[in-house]
């Protein structure tokens, strides 16, 4: 049993909640056959859903359980097929209980409204069927299996022998194909693009950065033979001073050649010749 106490998921729509005047609250359980018990089916997390009507709310509980929908199972007589279920189509794969009781799938949408205003938040029971409603118990669900999905022709082991793999592909092929072979829908297109884009945008700025670098270098480099042209001219300044200073040298020399200066026996000590003064300051 895969009964447990399910914690609750909120449905995270950007609609501002003044718009949503219903809310229903639902407890997925996911039954390959209509017949199963619940309790024996894989129980899913309380999901809350709001919106202005049912079928907007229908519309939000579709995008949250139809990954648990294989295929719709549809037999055509003696034989089986499948189809794709849509949302518009909901009623074939899924299915309301409250306390038990089925809620008919076939009301006017009005009359779905006031059903889920009446239930006031109490949490309803959503069957979400594997395979539909077709499938009501395990033997139609082993024929459904043998006829469509089980593989016609098997080795010793059990395993599919190789015709049936090429029919299982052939088959594939058929419903698949053109789902790969088309180009990207309207919906995953812009998603492309955005990478694409965030790509592009990405190596541009890697670019403008790596341009940026590069013109700081150019400006270093410019500042640097500016500096290497300023340490010459100071270099020929400090030559031009050592010139001018040695030209004043010579200058200076030359005139004190110039100057005659008197035989030194001629010069007198002028102290030898200086009278004696008494001091008669200090004399009492």
């Amino acid at each position: 049993p895969a009964s447990h106490r399910a914690r609750v998921s909120l449905n995270t729509s950007p609609d501002n909640s003044e718009q949503h005047g219903l809310q229903l609250v639902v407890q997925g359980i996911v039954k390959y056959t209509v017949g199963k018990r619940n309790s024996s089916g894989k129980m899913l997390d309380v999901f809350a859903a709001n919106g202005a009507t049912f079928d907007a709310i229908m519309h939000k509980l579709w995008g949250k359980f139809k990954c648990h929908i294989k295929r719709q199972a549809v037999k055509d007589g003696d034989a089986w097929t499948c189809v794709e279920s849509s949302e518009s189509t909901w009623n074939k794969v899924m299915g309301f209980k409250v306390n038990g009781r089925i809620i008919p799938t076939s009301k006017s949408e009005k009359a779905c409204n006031r059903w889920v205003a009446s239930l006031r938040g109490d949490t309803a029971t959503l069957m979400i069927y594997t395979y539909g409603l077709s499938i009501s118990n395990a033997r139609i669900l082993e024929e459904f299996k043998g006829a469509y999905i089980r593989p016609e022709h098997t080795d010793r082991s059990g395993a599919a022998a190789e015709t049936s793999i090429l029919e299982v592909v052939e088959r594939l092929r058929e419903i698949w194909g053109g789902r790969f072979q088309d180009p990207p829908t309207a919906r995953i297109l812009p998603m492309l693009q955005a990478a694409s884009a965030r790509v592009e945008q990405h190596l541009a700025d890697l670019t403008k950065s790596a341009d940026l670098a590069l013109d700081i270098v150019d400006a270093s480099l410019k500042d640097n033979k500016q500096l290497h042209h300023h340490w010459e001219m100071f270099g020929l300044s400090l030559s031009n001073q050592k010139e001018a200073l040695e030209a004043r040298k010579r200058t200076l020399e030359g005139i004190r050649a110039n100057i005659p200066l008197p035989p030194l026996s001629t010069v007198t000590d002028p102290l030898a010749s200086m009278e004696n003064m008494e001091d008669t300051e200090h004399q009492e």
